[in-house]
C-alpha cells in the first residue's frame, strides 16, 4: 500500500505512473487495490475499472472500453467533446457510446489496419492525459493474465506516454498462469523498459500474521498448533486462510478451552476446494494424476 500511495502521489504531480500487482489467485490484489481506490477517491481522484475475463467471446479492448463507458457516462457532453478531442471518432469506433452522445463526428478515412491501431491507440492516450488534466484518474486494469493481445498493445502504448499525465493505471495478475509464451509476459517485458512502470509481487501473509488474524476473528488467544496448523495448510494465503478460519468459528472449533487442545486437522472449506478446481480443470489428465499421487507422497518428493 505504501508502494501504491507513492505512485499515486507521483500521478498527483503529473508524474504518471504504471504499478503491476502479481499473485496467486486469493492472495488479495484486487482487495488491494479497491483498497488503493478508497484513498484515491478521498483525495479527489476518479477511480475507473476495467475488467477481464476468462470466458471467450469478449470483444478487443474490453477493459478499456468498460474504462472509457464509465467515463462518458458520468461526463458533461461538451466537457466530453473536448476532451476527446480530434480522436473522439476513432475511440467511438470501439464505444459506440461516444457517438450516441456526440451525435456530429466526423469520422476519418479508413487506412490500413497498423496504421488505424496507431491512431486508436493515440487517440485513447491522448483522451485519458487531457482527462486527467481536467481531475487526475486512477485506471485498474483487473486479471491482466485473461486480457486480449491488442488491450494489452494498448497498455504497453499508454505506459509510453503518460510521463507527464496525472494518471494511475495499475493492472493485475495471476504469475501462477504465465508460461514465456503468454500474451502478457511479452508485455511485462516491455513495461520493464519504461522508467514510470513499477512491479509489486503480493505473497501469503507470515506465521505472525496468520496468528494475528486468528485472534482478531476468534477474539481468543490461540496457541501455536492452531496457529501452525492454519499456516500450513493455507501459506498464508489469504483467501484461504479466512475461509478456513471461518469454517472454524462456525463449527465451534475456537470456542473457549479449545484452542488449547494439540493435534489439530484442518477440514477444507469448500469454496477453497472450488477455487484449486478451477486451477486445476486446465491442466492435462496426466497432470492431474501426477499431482493427485503428490498430495499424497507430500510436498517434496523426488522424481
Amino acid at each position: 500500500m505504501g508502494e501504491l500511495m507513492a505512485a499515486l502521489e507521483d500521478a498527483l504531480s503529473s508524474q504518471g505512473r504504471v504499478v503491476m500487482l502479481a499473485g496467486e489467485p486469493g492472495i488479495g490484489k484486487t482487495r488491494t487495490s479497491q483498497e488503493l481506490t478508497i484513498y484515491a477517491e478521498q483525495k479527489g481522484v476518479q477511480v475507473l475499472w476495467g475488467r477481464c475475463h476468462s470466458e471467450q467471446g469478449a470483444p478487443p479492448y474490453w477493459p478499456w472500453i468498460q474504462v472509457i463507458r464509465s467515463y462518458v457516462r458520468d461526463c458533461d457532453t461538451e466537457d466530453l467533446r473536448s476532451q476527446l478531442g480530434a480522436g473522439a471518432a476513432d475511440i467511438a469506433e470501439i464505444v459506440p457510446e461516444i457517438g450516441e452522445r456526440i451525435t456530429d463526428l466526423d469520422f476519418p478515412p479508413v487506412l490500413e489496419p497498423q496504421q488505424a491501431r496507431f491512431r486508436l491507440f493515440d487517440s485513447i492516450t491522448t483522451f485519458l492525459k487531457s482527462a486527467s488534466q481536467v481531475q487526475p484518474l486512477v485506471v485498474v486494469m483487473d486479471n491482466l493474465h485473461w486480457a486480449d493481445r491488442p488491450s494489452l498493445q494498448l497498455l504497453e502504448f499508454v505506459a509510453q506516454e503518460l510521463g507527464q499525465s496525472c494518471l494511475l493505471v495499475v493492472g493485475t495478475y495471476r504469475d501462477t498462469e504465465l508460461t514465456r509464451r503468454h500474451p502478457l509476459t511479452q508485455t511485462l517485458g516491455e513495461l520493464t523498459r519504461e522508467p514510470v512502470c513499477r512491479r509489486i509481487t503480493l505473497r501469503g501473509m507470515s506465521r505472525e500474521e496468520v496468528e494475528e488474524f486468528i485472534e482478531a476473528t476468534s477474539a481468543l488467544t490461540s496457541s501455536d498448533d492452531l496457529v501452525e496448523a492454519v499456516y500450513t495448510q493455507t501459506e498464508g494465503n489469504p483467501l484461504f486462510m479466512t475461509q478456513v478460519v471461518q469454517l472454524l468459528v462456525q463449527e465451534g472449533a475456537l470456542a473457549p478451552k479449545q484452542e488449547e487442545r494439540q493435534n489439530w486437522s484442518i477440514r477444507i472449506p469448500v469454496g477453497v476446494h472450488e477455487a484449486i478446481g478451477r486451477r486445476l480443470d486446465h491442466l492435462s489428465e496426466d497432470c492431474n494424476q501426477v499431482l493427485t499421487v503428490a498430495s499424497v507422497v507430500g510436498r517434496e518428493f523426488e522424481l
